[in-house]
């Protein structure tokens, strides 16, 4: 079973014990023909900051589609905008310096963008078997210059900032496995994506 959620990530370096990156805030990787795949986590981290009951609300708006990726997998991921030849992902927002300098700034940003990418460069080949993880590492975007910086990340203190939604992620890969196991339809699928998020019960009056 193993690789059957990890796509094409064999190629990929492992990380073991350090990596260097630094994000230069270019707003790269929030362009173009990125994928930014969502775990349901990231769903209701983002509906909450919006101020949405419902996960069902990103798609209504059409923030986030679910779309079958070669495994068979029904998996939600953030829908880019259009503008001409531009694709870019809608909570990008680009900032102008005083020098000119454009900085690539994400409304999401910190405690409610995806898990991918607050774990860039990282990535990870998860083993459906073990239910264990490579870590890998993966330009964030062809073009991005962080990957060019001499600043050492330890691998242990970037996976301990992200330890409850890294395990959320892992039972969202079981349950994934399971569903693509029972050869499960769409709707099946949709049932891990579409829920309250508890905003307004827990908000006052």
């Amino acid at each position: 079973m193993k690789g059957r959620l990890m796509g094409k990530l064999e190629a990929f370096p492992q990380v073991i014990g350090e990596y260097r990156f630094e994000c230069t805030r270019c707003g790269n990787c929030c362009t173009g023909d990125q994928r930014v795949w969502l775990n349901p986590g990231d769903l209701k981290r983002m509906a909450v900051h919006l101020g949405y009951d419902h996960t069902e609300e990103l798609f209504r708006r059409k923030l986030v589609v679910l779309e079958q990726g070669e495994n068979g997998a029904w998996r939600p991921r953030i829908l880019f905008k259009h503008y001409k030849k531009l694709r870019f992902c809608p909570f990008l927002e680009n900032s102008l310096g005083e020098d000119g300098a454009v900085t690539g700034l994400c409304r999401l940003h910190p405690l409610h963008k995806p898990l991918i990418c607050s774990l860039a460069p990282l990535g990870r080949r998860w083993d459906a078997e073990t239910e264990k993880s490579e870590w890998i590492f993966v330009k964030p975007a062809p073009d991005c210059p962080g990957v060019n910086s001499k600043k050492v990340q330890l691998l242990r203190e970037t996976l301990e900032r992200h330890d409850r939604e890294i395990e959320e992620e892992n039972l969202f890969f079981a349950k994934l496995q399971h569903l693509l196991g029972n050869k499960s339809k769409q709707p099946a699928f949709r049932e891990l994506y579409f829920f309250k998020t508890g905003l307004r019960e827990e908000s006052p009056g």
